[in-house]
């Protein structure tokens, strides 16, 4: 996230949000991951102090302030342009079902990393000993 002074741009796809003043927007969007897919531009001002981080249970947020405009939907996490004000009024008596905390500036609050292929190829070994397992369970049963 970048963002000063106060008003910035925003620039969104499903994986990334970058919100940048005028004088930092080439280096911010220089900075996105190429890899990610072509993002949506708003050439609306932003107020810094708006944009709020939100970790919610399941869509609880959501359900109790659907009025509250989502910049970025990642399920249990979200960016909201909100008020602080009102930020903080909601966030009183909600704890147990939403945060909201201020955006932090110059931060990746969500990543979502790709699964290397090791982690998806079934390994022999595994696969051995499961067969030997179900092998000496099904021996017993007979």
């Amino acid at each position: 996230m970048w963002c000063s002074p106060r008003a910035c741009r925003t620039i969104q796809s499903s994986e990334v949000l970058i919100a940048a003043s005028d004088t930092q927007w080439a280096r911010a969007t220089r900075a996105r991951h190429t890899r990610a897919p072509e993002p949506r531009v708003t050439d609306t001002d932003i107020d810094i102090d708006r944009l709020h981080l939100v970790v919610q249970h399941g869509r609880l947020f959501q359900q109790h302030q659907p009025e509250v405009k989502v910049l970025l939907d990642k399920g249990r996490f979200l960016v909201v342009d909100l008020e602080p004000q009102v930020a903080r009024e909601v966030a009183l008596g909600n704890e147990t079902c939403f945060g909201i905390q201020s955006l932090p500036r110059n931060a990746v609050v969500f990543e979502t990393r790709r699964a290397s292929g090791l982690r998806s190829e079934p390994r022999d070994w595994i696969q051995e000993l499961v067969t030997a397992r179900a092998t000496a369970v099904l021996s017993k049963r007979s």
